[in-house]
């Protein structure tokens, strides 16, 4: 189990420098920050009813160690917080979480204001002081509705940034299809031009071998037809049924 360590007097010295750090002072940010855990340690010194001792506080011990530490007088235990010492821790933490108010108003962190007020309004409570314990209460629940409106705005707009991208990734996507549908179809229709010009070649071919098988058929019977005719007729009659077609009729005397 881990062992925790409250170093309040190390949180209060270390927090102090940095404040008087005029190089970190200028980052308005972490010094806020250290001005709201000032003002956190004051009031859980003034809370626990606990005085850190300083020698002991510097060492870095557990609750544990330095209880065994305690047990064995090597150390002298915590002091009880008196009612004027826990008064001054309260009033030091109303400085520094005062200063913290205006400082997160400046840069509006709207978390430390919510945290802060709830905090003062804890203290003056404690102080008898209820109407300003209310007045605090009053500005947590403002910043506390305020960070929700904010976050229920933001996840409003996530989401509707989301619908808008889903829409027009749905729309790509239908007009990826629409053109793959598209390309498809195109390659469809060239692939058809393309068996119906294969199908228009082949019948050409065809028709060409039919048709020179023919001519040859053709020319095969016409010289047949020409050596019948040489056969039968003389010579001089033959070339005029060749050449005109028909032959003018001669008397031959035996």
């Amino acid at each position: 189990m881990a062992l925790i360590v409250k170093n309040y007097q190390v949180c209060i010295t270390l927090g102090n420098k940095a404040l008087n750090n005029k190089s970190f002072s200028i980052y308005k940010p972490t010094t806020l920050i250290v001005l709201k855990d000032l003002g956190s340690t004051y009031l859980s010194i003034a809370t626990e009813g606990l005085e850190p001792k300083k020698d002991t506080a510097m060492l870095g011990l557990s609750n544990t160690l330095e209880a065994q530490l305690v047990s064995l007088h090597i150390i002298d235990p915590p002091q009880k917080i008196t009612q004027k010492s826990k008064t001054e821790n309260l009033n030091k933490a109303i400085f520094y979480y005062s200063q913290s108010l205006q400082l997160a108003a400046e840069i509006n962190s709207f978390n430390i204001l919510r945290d802060v007020n709830k905090a003062l309004a804890s203290i003056y409570k404690q102080q008898g002081n209820y109407a300003k314990s209310l007045a605090c209460m009053e500005e947590y629940d403002r910043y506390k509705d305020s960070i929700t409106n904010d976050e229920n705005t933001k996840k409003i707009l996530q989401t509707s940034m989301q619908y808008e991208y889903d829409k027009k990734h749905f729309a790509d996507s239908l007009d990826n299809n629409a053109k793959q549908n598209a390309q498809l179809q195109k390659l469809k229709t060239q692939k058809s031009y393309t068996f119906i010009g294969i199908g228009a070649v082949v019948l050409l071919l065809g028709f060409s071998f039919f048709m020179v098988r023919n001519n040859k058929l053709l020319t095969t019977e016409k010289q047949h037809s020409e050596s019948l005719l040489l056969n039968i007729l003389p010579q001089n009659i033959a070339d005029e049924l060749k050449t005109t077609g028909s032959a003018k009729a001669q008397h031959h005397t035996m």
